[in-house]
């Protein structure tokens, strides 16, 4: 989504992906983090 995320309020500091968009990766938005399963860092790997 357009300017997310943004951690509104201060509030929102995990990010979520829509699994179910036609683009995921366009479908970041931010949300409270609460008791879910949260992915807390990635870290990319050129050639894997």
């Amino acid at each position: 989504m357009e300017g997310e995320p943004n951690n509104l309020n201060d509030e929102a500091a995990c990010v979520e992906i829509s699994q179910t968009a036609s683009d995921p990766l366009k479908s970041w938005k931010d949300g409270p983090c609460i008791p879910k399963h949260w992915v807390c860092n990635i870290t990319s790997c050129v050639g894997y």
